[in-house]
């Protein structure tokens, strides 16, 4: 009799525990190899990158037995390989799935910004590997990011 109910329990506290699901969420800089033009230089059969941007972001993903929430508000600002300032740019994008009735919604803003934006990151970084930030600077990054999304909303 004591199994059955200590077994009745666990199933319950199972059901619980899968209506919860997962939330993560991460703050990020970087500084990504890539194209600062509409050129591409194509060397040995492979296009040359020609420039880097440096990337502020927050990540959000919820996912639960209900739906799954994806958001990435992002700055970009881009450089050429001399390190010169090109441009900044504004991304700030949403997509919802339900896992009911498959509903899939997706809001896209993004847009050319007054830069460069971002921090934390060193001038002239094009070392294209990760930094460990200090909880500091991660919260002074989120801030940041949406300062400009509510300027740029």
């Amino acid at each position: 009799m004591n199994i059955r109910i200590v077994a009745m329990l666990l199933l319950g506290l199972l059901v619980i525990a899968g209506c919860q699901g997962n939330d993560e969420d991460a703050v990020e800089q970087e500084t990504v190899e890539g194209f600062s033009s509409n050129e591409y230089t194509l060397v040995d059969g492979y296009y040359e990158p020609d420039g880097y941007k440096q990337v502020n972001s927050i990540t959000y993903i919820k996912d639960n037995r209900h739906e799954t929430v994806a958001v990435i508000v992002a700055i970009e600002d881009y450089y050429d390989a001399d390190h010169n300032y090109i441009r900044s740019h504004f991304v700030d994008l949403q997509t919802q799935k339900s896992k009911l009735t498959y509903a899939e919604s997706t809001r896209n803003h993004s847009q050319d910004i007054e830069g460069p934006l971002t921090i934390h990151i060193p001038e002239q970084d094009t070392e294209f590997r990760p930094r460990y930030l200090t909880e500091e600077q991660l919260a002074e990054i989120r801030a940041h990011i949406l300062q400009v999304r509510e300027e740029n909303s």
